[in-house]
Parts: C-alpha cells; sequence; structure tokens
C-alpha cells in the first residue's frame, strides 16, 4: 500500500477510536482518503498508466471491507503523440482491475484547464474528432482526418462509487515533407529574370536548400546570378546556360526527415521569322501554298485567320507542319487577306498577306461577220479574267499582231477603275466649229512606228491601212477588229488572244465578204492541141475559173448554142 495512504488511514482509525468520528464520518474521511490517491504518479518501469487505485475500502455495519486495484489507461506509446496532418488517427482507452471503472468517456482540456466534451460518434458521425465506445472497458477517441487545430490536451475518464479515475494524452500534429504542385519542368524566358518555384509543405517549416547540375548553391557561389527565397531561387538574366536540372531539398532535423524534388528547367526563345507571309498569287482550280515558318525554343505554334474569323483545318484548308497554309482547289471566295500567327510560352508574333485567286481567260463573245464588198467588217472580242485580261487580234497563219491604236473618227482617252488600273477608251472625236480636231484629242499614245510605247518589239507591227484594232467604249474586256472597205482580200480567219497571269485562251472568228462572179487573171488561158488530119484536129478541155461568195456554178463541157455559157464570138469565152 501507499505510504501516505497507509498514514491517512491510521490517522482516521486514531480519531474513531477516540470516539471523535461517528462510523459515517469515518467512512467517508477514508473514502476522500482514497479519492486523493486516484491518480497515482506514471511507473516508467510498468509503461505509461493512468489513474490506478490498489487499497481497501473499510466496511460499515452493513457492507464489509474491500480490496481493491482499479485503473483507468490510455493506450499509446507515449503520453505525447505525434500524428501527421490529413490523416486518420485513433486512441484507445480502457479500464481494467477489481473492480474496473465504468462510465467511461473523453474530454479535451483546453490550456486554460476547462474541458470540453467530446460526443459520440453515433450523435455527430461528420465531427472531425469524435468517441467511439467499443466495450463497457474500452472507449476509443477517433480523428477522421487530423488538423493543426485538433493539437492539444485529450482525458480520458471513469468512475466508481464515490471514486474518479482518468488519464491523459497530448496529440502533437506535424506535417511531412510534402512539395505540393511544384512542378517537374519548368520555364523561363531568355534575357529577364525567372523564378524557379519549390513549394515546400512541412510541419516544423523545412529548411530548403538548392542544387544546380549537381552543385550545391550556398551564399559563396550565388553572387548576382541567384537568389534564394522560402518558396523558390530566383535565376537573374537568364542564358542558355542557365538550363538544366535544379534540386530542391527540404530538411527538417527535428524529425529526421530530408526530402528532395528534382526540376527540369528550360530557357525559352520566343518566335523570329524565317520565312514571312507575303503577297500570293494563285489560279482559281489549283492548290495554293501561302508561306509562314518561325524559329524559337520551343518550337512555335501557328494559327491562320481569314480576316478577323480564324480558320479551322479540314480537307480544304491544312496547316502544315512547318507552319505554311494549305489551299486545295481555290475559288473566287478564298480570295482576301489572311493573318499567320507563330506563338510559344515565351511569346508571339503575327503578319498579313493578301491571297489573290486568277481568274484564267475565257473569251465569251466572238461570232463571224459577213459583209457585202465595200462594207465595214466588224468583230469584236470579249473575255473575262482577274486580272482584266489583255487582248489582241492577228490574222491566222500571220505571226504578228495587229496594234491597238485609235478608229479613224475615234478619240483614245485613259480612264481608270476601282482597282485603281487603267485602259484606253475611244468616243467619237468631237470638232470644232473651224472644222479641226480639238488638240487634247489628239492620240499621243502611239510609237513612232505606229505601235504602243509599252508593246514588245517584234510582236506588232504598223497596221495596214484598212485595218482599225481599238477598245470598245464603255467595255475595257472588249477590243474591235475593223476592215474598212472590205475587200475580197480580207475574207480570212482571225484570231483573238486574251491573255493574263493565269492563262490564255484564243478563239477563231471570220469575215467572210459577198462578191460577184469575177475572172481573175487565171481564170481564162490559151489551150494548145494538134491536128490529126487535115480537116480534124485533136480534142481539148477548155477549164473555166470564176471567183465568188458564195462560190459561183460553171460547166465545164462542151457548148451548145442553147445551154452553155460558153459561146464563140470571134474567139472562146466563158461566162457565169
Amino acid at each position: 500500500m501507499n505510504p501516505m495512504l497507509l498514514c491517512l488511514s491510521l490517522v482516521s482509525i486514531l480519531n474513531f477510536a477516540a470516539g471523535q468520528l461517528s462510523p459515517e464520518e469515518y467512512r467517508q474521511q477514508q473514502l476522500r482518503d482514497f479519492n486523493f490517491q486516484n491518480i497515482a504518479p506514471n511507473d516508467p518501469s510498468r509503461g505509461f498508466q493512468g489513474g490506478r487505485f490498489t487499497g481497501l475500502i473499510p466496511g460499515d455495519g452493513r457492507n464489509p471491507a474491500q480490496m481493491i486495484d482499479s485503473r483507468v489507461e490510455v493506450i499509446a506509446s507515449s503520453k505525447r503523440l505525434e500524428m501527421a496532418l490529413l490523416k486518420g488517427g485513433i486512441v484507445s482507452c480502457r479500464s481494467a482491475g477489481t473492480p474496473a471503472p465504468t462510465s467511461l468517456t473523453w474530454v479535451r482540456v483546453h490550456p486554460d484547464g476547462a474541458t470540453e466534451d467530446i460526443p459520440l460518434r453515433t450523435q455527430s458521425p461528420r465531427s472531425n474528432v469524435r468517441v467511439e465506445p467499443v466495450s463497457q472497458s474500452e472507449i476509443r477517441l477517433d480523428f477522421a482526418r487530423i488538423r493543426e487545430e485538433d493539437s492539444g490536451r485529450y482525458r480520458c475518464m471513469g468512475f466508481l462509487p464515490q471514486m474518479e479515475f482518468k488519464d491523459e494524452i497530448e496529440i502533437i500534429t506535424f506535417q511531412e515533407i510534402n512539395f505540393g504542385l511544384t512542378k517537374a519542368t519548368q520555364y523561363g524566358r531568355i534575357y529577364t529574370d525567372a523564378k524557379i518555384y519549390c513549394d515546400v509543405d512541412s510541419i516544423p517549416v523545412a529548411d530548403v536548400s538548392w542544387e544546380f547540375n549537381g552543385a550545391t548553391v550556398n551564399n559563396e557561389n550565388l553572387g548576382d546570378k541567384f537568389d534564394i527565397a522560402q518558396d523558390g531561387i530566383l535565376v537573374k538574366n537568364l542564358t542558355l546556360e542557365d538550363e538544366g536540372e535544379y534540386l530542391c531539398r527540404a530538411v527538417v532535423l527535428s524529425r529526421n526527415k530530408n526530402e528532395r524534388f528534382p526540376i527540369h528547367f528550360i530557357v525559352t526563345i520566343p518566335p523570329t521569322w524565317l520565312r514571312e507571309p507575303f503577297l500570293t498569287e494563285g489560279v482559281r482550280g489549283q492548290d495554293i501554298t501561302m508561306p509562314c515558318e518561325a524559329g524559337g525554343k520551343p518550337a512555335p505554334d501557328y494559327l491562320w485567320f481569314k480576316g478577323t474569323m480564324g480558320i479551322t483545318p479540314n480537307d480544304r484548308y491544312q496547316v502544315l507542319a512547318g507552319g505554311d497554309l494549305r489551299i486545295r482547289g481555290l475559288t473566287a471566295a478564298d480570295g482576301g487577306l489572311y493573318r499567320c500567327v507563330a506563338r510559344n510560352m515565351a511569346g508571339e508574333l503575327s503578319k498579313s498577306a493578301e491571297l489573290i485567286v486568277l481568274e484564267p481567260p475565257r473569251i465569251i463573245e466572238l461570232q463571224n461577220r459577213t459583209v457585202d464588198i465595200g462594207e465595214d467588217a466588224l468583230l469584236v472580242c470579249e473575255a473575262t479574267g482577274n486580272p482584266t485580261p489583255t487582248i489582241k487580234w492577228r490574222k491566222i497563219n500571220e505571226y504578228k499582231f495587229y496594234n491597238t491604236g485609235s478608229p479613224q473618227g475615234m478619240k483614245k482617252r485613259e480612264v481608270g477603275d476601282r482597282a485603281g488600273d487603267s485602259h484606253d477608251v475611244y468616243t467619237p472625236i468631237e470638232l470644232q466649229p473651224d472644222g479641226y480636231e480639238d488638240v487634247d484629242d489628239v492620240d499621243v499614245h502611239a510609237g513612232e512606228d505606229g505601235a504602243d510605247e509599252d508593246e514588245p518589239a517584234g510582236l506588232t507591227s504598223k497596221n495596214p491601212d484598212d485595218i482599225e484594232v481599238y477598245m470598245m467604249e464603255g467595255r475595257d474586256n472588249a477590243l474591235a477588229l475593223r476592215v474598212r472597205s472590205a475587200q475580197r482580200v480580207h475574207l480570212s480567219n482571225y484570231t483573238c488572244f486574251a491573255e493574263n497571269k493565269a492563262g490564255i485562251d484564243e478563239k477563231n472568228a471570220k469575215i467572210e465578204v459577198r462578191f460577184q462572179p469575177y475572172f481573175g487573171p487565171q481564170a481564162i488561158r490559151v489551150f494548145y492541141t494538134w491536128m490529126i488530119t487535115e480537116n480534124r484536129g485533136a480534142p481539148v478541155n477548155l477549164t473555166c475559173f470564176p471567183e465568188a461568195f458564195p462560190s459561183s456554178a460553171s460547166t465545164r463541157s462542151t457548148p451548145t448554142p442553147s445551154t452553155s455559157p460558153w459561146h464563140r464570138p470571134s474567139r472562146t469565152t466563158c461566162s457565169t
């Protein structure tokens, strides 16, 4: 028995024997003595034991004296128990002995000594700290997810009649070293300052240090290049030499913890042009590629826009690996302003360029003409295309084109269109009252040889006096060829050529000149024969070649007085 308890018990017995205490007062005094000892000092040789009482409870007239050995004990490896934050935890409390304390419960002890009841799990299932009874002799303190505010003192309590047993434990929370959202690969733009972040989280707070390519970064080699902070290391004025492997090291000496996190650091370079977009021309129906290529680190991504609308790659529009834009089967609607954007994490640049869709020439109006001899014949060749095609005339089987100039009775004037291009049109010359042409109407565009000054040498020649080639008034895509006073020599095919950057188109038209039959120099010839006998010569065929349009009919047979177109006045003749 505890010596203090024995001493107090002897005092009570003496007082009772002297008649100073009644039997009931004597029993209450004994119980007070027992309660004073209900939390015994911990005995290291017996493990961490809580409130325990061993002794004799005296009897009274109704109850005999009772020997008890009762205790309440928190089951833990230490009275100061460490628990990791955000983890679950559990602490058990048991009662034992003869008799064992009952009505076990847990309370939290605040720094000022006040206590707070901890709810049962069944009463508060969502509470972070709750009590879970296991049996009459065991109760558990359940931590669903340890938080920093859960650290502190907790007390387990049990009861016997007029006796209280209790044992305590202190919960100490800690945070394992972790690197949170730290990225294993990080980037910085060349020639700027960049921080390599290392998000170290621990309780107690860790000491952070750095290594670069295997060498420790410390106060001796920091210089002006590095600046270490708790959340990372600042690298100043980045160059390609600063790229490599960085190691973030976190140490908590009080817990003998040492953790490392490797970071691969890349120095980036913003995009620069290798091939800029430029004005591009393509022919309708064909494929075209618009250039766009930039260098940088990492390699840039490319975006293309037409106007303000982004281009989504599909079967017709393709953004090639190098950045070029490929368009298949050009249409007129594909023309316009395009913009290429090259970008990477270090920056971006953009450039706009126009796409012009060329339309191959197509002659849409060209008709044959038939006139009577002596009349004027007019052929008109009209063609479409983009840009507006150049139109020329020449006589079939001749290699030189006719010169385009002002027709007689017409004047040339230069006009501009909405695209900024200019062309010549011809209008009737207005004569002054004195009968002369105004000097402003004089055509000053022709060279000395009659050809336009900008016409390539050798491709045109001075037109014959009876041929005029000129642009139709109000129609910059129509070229007229006029033959004045058409004659038999003008009956022929004439070729119209339409040409632009996209190609060439050509068609023939015929001028037909109607004229009455006539005999040309070869129509009548002298024919010879010989005499077979004195009175009879050898037979001979006489051939007649009249010319006319439409063709005339002639007979090549022996004439008869009634039907033959042939007759013989003083000599044989042919008629049509």
